[in-house]
């Protein structure tokens, strides 16, 4: 009964860390586009207000 329990107990870890792959899925790689692409737009949107003060001589540049 012992070694029965000691077995379950190690499948069971096992197969919780075969569980961990990583793996991408659908979900997960919309996702990272979404972040990447809210990235380069606040990059962009930064940059278009950094070039606008400056083009106005502002003494705050701070965008």
């Amino acid at each position: 009964m012992r070694v029965l329990a000691i077995t379950t107990i190690g499948l069971m870890l096992g197969l919780g860390l075969a569980a961990c792959v990583d793996r991408d899925g659908p979900f997960e790689e919309m996702g990272e586009n979404l972040d990447n692409a809210t990235e380069e737009l606040r990059d962009d949107v930064e940059d278009a207000c950094e070039e606008m003060a400056d083009g106005m001589n502002a003494e705050d540049a701070n965008c």
